[in-house]
């Protein structure tokens, strides 16, 4: 009697426990693959980053190249 009651609710308290270790470890899995993409997402947002400025630096450039060219002509 007790002793049969108390195995089974120490069996299903084991069982709980197990269902619990098993969801923390795939929410943590699943932490860990967040994580990951988001590393990846910072890292080509940061190529593309650099990518955008030296675009900027070369328009720059192009704008001063131009700026001196056309120096020399006035509109009248």
């Amino acid at each position: 009697g007790e002793s049969a009651s108390g195995a089974a609710e120490m069996a299903n308290g084991t069982s709980r426990v197990t269902d619990a270790i098993v969801q923390v470890s795939a929410t943590s899995e699943e932490t860990s693959a967040s994580a990951e993409q988001v590393s990846a997402s910072t890292e080509e947002l940061s190529a593309q980053s650099e990518e955008l400025a030296a675009t900027a630096n070369q328009m720059r450039e192009l704008a001063d190249a131009l700026n001196a060219a056309t120096s020399r002509f006035r509109v009248a």
